[in-house]
């Protein structure tokens, strides 16, 4: 009832709520059946094979064989902690992000003597 006791007319429809908490994921759905397999593609003409890395060398020294990446292999020093445990092929040219120079609380990468 109104404030005289007389019930006045609806208001307008207010703006919608903020919504509410996220409810907890659901159980995981069955799996489904197993899809067709695919066919693998032809390598192109001269391209199959085995890819072999030759350190050391400015050119390929074998027969038939073609130049895919050159760079400068670089690596972690022996002595230091939280480098990564693979030789890393960098660019001779490389292209500059963001950097900053110097250690970052991380680990420095040096070229590789071989």
């Amino acid at each position: 009832a109104g404030r005289d006791g007389i019930q006045g007319n609806p208001g307008t429809p207010g703006f919608p709520g903020r919504g509410g908490l996220a409810g907890s994921q659901g159980p995981a759905g069955i799996k489904g059946d197993k899809g067709e397999s695919g066919t693998a593609a032809p390598a192109p003409p001269g391209m199959s094979g085995v890819t072999y890395i030759q350190w050391g060398r400015k050119t390929c020294t074998a027969r038939g064989v073609q130049m895919l990446y050159s760079g400068v292999a670089a690596g972690p020093h022996y002595t230091e902690h939280g480098g990564g445990a693979n030789t890393q092929c960098l660019p001779l040219d490389p292209v500059w992000g963001y950097y900053k120079d110097g250690g970052q609380a991380a680990s420095y990468i040096y070229g590789t003597e071989y």
